[in-house]
């Protein structure tokens, strides 16, 4: 089951290696930096996910008393866990940051649309009482359309 469910995770660096060639014209350190940076993000949240899976099907299952097991695993998460947490959240906060200067830089989209993932970012980091992930998801079908309805550019001898 977990193979399944983790299969399109594998596929994502190469969405980001994608991304960051096309990419690099413009700015080529933010781009592939943004992709490494989000790579490692999607390393750590495979780990910090996989912990919760886990911890959900040992709690389901019944036979292993949960008290126990929850105070096996929150001893046991020291720097490990403070590693692939890191890893996570820097790797995404940074990568993120980076993929829209080189967005930014490009040109392919909108440049309010890079600042309100930008804010985005600043607004997840609050963390607030609403569906904050709104803000991400209008960002990103405004990006989409406006590369959708981009026009073609020559290609020069």
């Amino acid at each position: 089951m977990t193979t399944t469910v983790r299969a399109p995770q594998a596929w994502t660096p190469l969405g980001r290696a994608a991304a960051a060639g096309t990419l690099a014209g413009a700015s080529p350190r933010p781009a592939w930096t943004g992709a490494i940076l989000l790579t490692c993000a999607g390393a750590g949240q495979v780990v910090i996910s996989g912990v919760e899976v886990i911890s959900y099907v040992v709690g389901r299952s019944g036979r292993i008393d949960i008290s126990a097991y929850s105070e096996v695993i929150n001893s046991g998460s020291g720097p490990p866990m403070t590693a692939f947490t890191v890893m996570f959240m820097g790797g995404a906060l940074g990568g993120i940051l980076a993929m829209m200067i080189a967005l930014w830089r490009s040109g392919a989209v909108p440049r309010v649309a890079c600042a309100l993932m930008v804010a985005f970012q600043i607004v997840d980091l609050a963390g607030p009482p609403f569906p904050y992930t709104l803000i991400a998801l209008a960002v990103f079908c405004w990006m989409a359309l406006s590369i959708a309805r981009a026009r073609p550019v020559a290609a020069t001898p």
